[in-house]
C-alpha cells in the first residue's frame, strides 16, 4: 500500500474527497485547496489567497511506484469555486467539476469566461495528455445556464462521452432533446447533459430530464456512464414505487424515496431503458444518492435506510430498526430489461454508518464506502470488525458480482483464414488485411498500436537486435517485438489485461497450459503461444525462435475479424486493424529487403553495403499517418492519434486515397550502429 498527499498539502484542504483512477493514471481531488493558480503545472502553489478555488493532482504509476504528474487547477480559478469536488478519469481524459463556479457563459469554449454573474451556475473543465503533458481542452457549460443550477455536481467520463449532471436546474421538461429548456418553474428539478468529442472539439448531444420530472427531485444528483448507457440518481424523487419500470411513477407519496433513471444511446439518440426504484423504497431512503454503472450491472447506494439487515441477500429487508445504516442494490440486465439482482448490506451493519453513500462498480468488483462507520479496525480483512470505538472512522467493503456462467467452449484457435488474417512478424514484416506488405521498425523499447477497436486493444514492445543472415552472414541491426499487450473490456463491462513475453511465455504467471474464459472473452495459452478471442476478433501471439536467426527470442502476432468489418460504425485501427479498410486491394509500402544481399552470389554489392545493413522502413507509404502517432507510453495504454478503445462515435476506416503508397523498395545502409 502507498499513500498519497499533495506535493502542497494544507490544513483544509480536503484531498481526497474525489477520486479517479484509469489504468495506471490516478486524479485526486482537493476542492477546498485555496491557490489562486491557474492551468496546468509540475510543481503546486502554495499561497492562500483564493479560499476554496480547489485543485485536481494527477499521479502515475510505473511497477508499484506511483510519481506526481501534474497540478491542474482551473483557467479561471475563483475563491469558493471548489473545482474537483467531482472529478473523471478516461485514459488520457480528465473532466473535473466545479458546479459552484459563477459565470453566465451558456457555450462550450476553449476560454474559460471570469464573470461571477450567476452565483453558483457550475462548470465542467476538460483536460487532456499528450505524453505526460497535460493541457487544457475545453470550458463545458449548460448551454440553458442559469444562477443555482449546480451544473458539473456529477461527471462521468467514457472515451468521447461526457455526462454532466445539474442537480438543482429548475425546467419543467420530461423529455431528451438536442436543446435544453429555458424555463425555471421546476425548482430543483435537476437535469442531465450528454456531451461528445469529435477530435478535440465538445458539442451537445443530448438533453436529458426525467420523465417524471418534478421539483425538488434533484435529477443529476449522481450519474454514471458506461459506454451507451447512463445512468442518473434523483435521490430526492418521491414515488412508491417498487420495481423497475420502463415508465416512471408520478405519485409523490413516499417523500425523498429517490429513483434512478437509465437510458441507452443508438447512433446519437438516447432514449429512457429503464426507471429503477429499490424493492424497499420508503420515505427518506434517499435511493439514488450514489449510482454506478459497469456494462450489463447497475449498483444503487441509499444511505438512509433503516434495516438491521446484514450481508447480501435477494430480497430486501422492510424494518426500520438501524436508522442510516445505508444500503446499496444490483440491478442487471438481459437484453434492453433490468431486473433486481442483490440487496446488499454491510456485514457489520449499525445505525448511522451511511453503507452506500459511495460506491464504485468495475466489472464484477463493486465498493462500497460508509464513511461513518465507527470501528477501531485496520489493514484489509475479510471480515468485518463489531466494535464501536473509533466514531465515525469509516470503511469501505469489497464484493465480487458472480457472473453468469458461461457455456464451454473449445480454446480459440486461429485458423488460416482465407484471405489470410493481419500479421507482423520477423524483423518485422507486416501481411495487412487484404494482402498489404510493408516493413514497420520500432524504436527501440517502444510500445505501438497494433490493433485498436472499441472493446479491444493490442499492443507491442519493440527492441532493437542485430543478426546474421545464414548465407553469406551479413549483420543485419534491426528490432523485434519482444512482448504483446492485451487490454479488453468484456460485454459486462469488465476491463482485462493480458501479456505474452518472448523471453519467458507465461500467462497470469504461470507456464501451464490453460483455457480461462470470462464472460464473453477467451483465453488459451498452450506454452509458445497466447490467443485472445472475443465476439469480433480472434487473435494470436507467439513465439518464434530457430532458423534464420537460431537463439533470437521474438513474437509475431496474428488477428482477425469475426465479423462484417465494413458494417462497423466504428471502424478498427492500428498498425494492423487499420489494414482492414474500405478498399481490398492490398496496399503495399516501404520494406527493407536486406535478402537480396544475402543470396550467396551477390558479393560485390553486399561489399558496397560494408556488410552492415540497418533496417529503416517504418509503414512509410501504407498507414495512416506516421510511426509515431501509434506509440504508446505505457503496457496496456489504449489512447493514441487513431484511438478506437472505447469509442462509440461513428470513426471511419482510414483514407487510402490520401496515403500514396510507394513502390516496394530496398534500404540500405552501411552505417554500423543504431
Amino acid at each position: 500500500m502507498q499513500t498519497r498527499k499533495a506535493p502542497n498539502a494544507g490544513l483544509g484542504d480536503a484531498l481526497g474527497e474525489s477520486v479517479a483512477l484509469s489504468g495506471d493514471t490516478l486524479a485526486v481531488g482537493a476542492p477546498l485547496e485555496d491557490s489562486c493558480a491557474t492551468g496546468v503545472n509540475t510543481t503546486a502553489a502554495t499561497d492562500d489567497d483564493c479560499a476554496d478555488a480547489g485543485a485536481v493532482y494527477v499521479y502515475t504509476r510505473s511497477g508499484t511506484t506511483w510519481t506526481f504528474e501534474a497540478y491542474v487547477k482551473a483557467p479561471n480559478t475563483g475563491a469558493g469555486d471548489k473545482f474537483g469536488l467531482p472529478i473523471s478519469l478516461s485514459g488520457n481524459t480528465l473532466a473535473v467539476g466545479a458546479s459552484v463556479e459563477g459565470s453566465c457563459a451558456t457555450t462550450i469554449s476553449t476560454i474559460a469566461a471570469t464573470d461571477d454573474g450567476c452565483a453558483n451556475a457550475g462548470a465542467v473543465y476538460v483536460y487532456t495528455r499528450s505524453g505526460t503533458t497535460w493541457t487544457f481542452e475545453a470550458y463545458v457549460k449548460a448551454s440553458n445556464a442559469g444562477g443555482g443550477d449546480y451544473f458539473g455536481h456529477s461527471v462521468s467520463l467514457s472515451g468521447d462521452t461526457l455526462a454532466v449532471g445539474a442537480q438543482r436546474e429548475g425546467s419543467c421538461a420530461t423529455n431528451i432533446a438536442t436543446t435544453a429548456a429555458t424555463d425555471d418553474s421546476c425548482a430543483d428539478a435537476g437535469a442531465a447533459y450528454v456531451f461528445t468529442r469529435s477530435a478535440s472539439t465538445w458539442t451537445l448531444e443530448a438533453y436529458v430530464k426525467a420523465p417524471n420530472a418534478a421539483g425538488g427531485d434533484r435529477f443529476g444528483w449522481s450519474i454514471s456512464l458506461s459506454a451507451d448507457t447512463l445512468a442518473v440518481g434523483a435521490y430526492y424523487e418521491d414515488s412508491c414505487a417498487t420495481t423497475v419500470n420502463t415508465t416512471a411513477a408520478t405519485d409523490d407519496i413516499c417523500t425523498l424515496s429517490g429513483a434512478v433513471y437509465v437510458f441507452t444511446r443508438s447512433g446519437t439518440t438516447w432514449t429512457l431503458e429503464a426507471y429503477v426504484k429499490a424493492p424497499n423504497a420508503a420515505a427518506f431512503d434517499n435511493f439514488g444518492h450514489s449510482v454506478a454503472v459497469s456494462g450489463d450491472a447497475l449498483a444503487v447506494g441509499a444511505f438512509p435506510e433503516a434495516s438491521c439487515a446484514t450481508g447480501v441477500s435477494t430480497t430486501a429487508a422492510t424494518d426500520d430498526a438501524c436508522t442510516d445504516a445505508g444500503a446499496a442494490y444490483v440491478f442487471t440486465r438481459s437484453g434492453t430489461t433490468w431486473t433486481f439482482e442483490a440487496y446488499v448490506k454491510a456485514p457489520n451493519a449499525a445505525a448511522g454508518d451511511y453503507f452506500g453513500f459511495s460506491l464504485s462498480l468495475s466489472g464484477d468488483t463493486l465498493a462500497i464506502g460508509a464513511y461513518l462507520e465507527d470501528s477501531c479496525a485496520t489493514g484489509v480483512n475479510a471480515t468485518a470488525a463489531t466494535d464501536d470505538g473509533c466514531a465515525d472512522a469509516g470503511a469501505v467493503y469489497s464484493y465480487i458480482i458472480p457472473q453468469p456462467p458461461s457455456p464451454p467452449s473449445a480454446p480459440p484457435s486461429l485458423p488460416p483464414p482465407s484471405p489470410p488474417g493481419a500479421s507482423i512478424s520477423g524483423d518485422p514484416h507486416v501481411r495487412g488485411g487484404h494482402g498489404d506488405s510493408f516493413d514497420f521498425k520500432g524504436e527501440h523499447n517502444g510500445i505501438y498500436v497494433l490493433l485498436s477497436t472499441p472493446a479491444l486493444s493490442v499492443s507491442a514492445r519493440f527492441e532493437h537486435s542485430s543478426f546474421f543472415t545464414p548465407y553469406s552472414k551479413l549483420l543485419v541491426r534491426g528490432s523485434w517485438m519482444k512482448e504483446v499487450f492485451w487490454t479488453v473490456r468484456t460485454r459486462r463491462g469488465q476491463l482485462l489485461h493480458a501479456h505474452l513475453s518472448a523471453a519467458s511465455p507465461s500467462f497470469n504467471g504461470s507456464k501451464a497450459r490453460r483455457t480461462t474464459t470470462i464472460d464473453d472473452v477467451a483465453f488459451h495459452f498452450d506454452g509458445q503461444a497466447l490467443a485472445v478471442s472475443t465476439p469480433q476478433w480472434s487473435t494470436r501471439a507467439v513465439l518464434q525462435k530457430g532458423k534464420p536467426h537460431p537463439g533470437h527470442l521474438r513474437l509475431a502476432v496474428t488477428i482477425r475479424p469475426l465479423y462484417n468489418v465494413k458494417q462497423s460504425k466504428v471502424a478498427p485501427h492500428g498498425l494492423l486493424g487499420q489494414t482492414y479498410d474500405d478498399d481490398p486491394k492490398p496496399l503495399h509500402g516501404k520494406r527493407d529487403s536486406y535478402a537480396v544481399l544475402d543470396d550467396g552470389t551477390r558479393t560485390d554489392e553486399r561489399r558496397s553495403a560494408g556488410g552492415v545493413v540497418t533496417t529503416r522502413a517504418r509503414g512509410e507509404g501504407a498507414i495512416e499517418g506516421h510511426a509515431e502517432m501509434y506509440r504508446v507510453r505505457r503496457p496496456y495504454d489504449t489512447e493514441f492519434a487513431f484511438t478506437r478503445f472505447g469509442r462509440t462515435t461513428h470513426l471511419p476506416a482510414r483514407n487510402v486515397s490520401l496515403l500514396r503508397p510507394p513502390p516496394i523498395r530496398h534500404v540500405y545502409t552501411s552505417i554500423p550502429s543504431l
